[in-house]
């Protein structure tokens, strides 16, 4: 079992042709949607690859969360911690032809509580690994 505690949000992903400088005006070439974050997108893949994924990110209980959970169980990965009592935050990604990018995202709201708590139950379940993604600490240290 592999447990992914970390960011869940929707990303707007934006096609440019060149990343701004500062006061600059881009056109987009492309605008696409989609489910993403460090965790999220980790967990899905490592389910993918047949591992016993969970996800134990925050989210919110607006149907948008709804939906992006359901798409985490679509490819396998289990929701039981993750917390709806939060909002499914959002990142803007640049993108250019070449790969290279820019991201402006939102914090969410896991804090140090609800790593304590996936800690404990990951140790509880018998869990092989703990994935903790962004910038977690201080507040997972004492967790863990």
């Amino acid at each position: 079992m592999i447990v992914f505690c970390g960011y869940a949000n929707i990303d707007l992903t934006v096609g440019v042709p060149a990343l701004p400088a500062p006061g600059d005006r881009v056109q987009a070439t492309a605008i696409r949607h989609g489910h993403g974050g460090m965790a999220a997108n980790a967990s899905a893949a490592a389910a993918r690859a047949g591992a016993d994924a969970w996800f134990a990110g925050v989210v919110g209980p607006d149907p948008g969360s709804t939906a992006f959970l359901a798409a985490l169980a679509a490819d396998g990965v289990r929701t039981d911690w993750t917390a709806r009592t939060g909002t499914l935050t959002t990142a803007v990604v640049l993108l250019t032809p070449d790969g290279e990018r820019a991201v402006i995202s939102q914090d969410d709201e896991l804090d140090a509580r609800h790593i304590t708590r996936t800690v404990r139950a990951a140790r509880e379940a018998g869990a092989d690994w703990l994935y903790l993604d962004g910038y977690r600490f201080p507040e997972a240290a004492a967790a863990l």
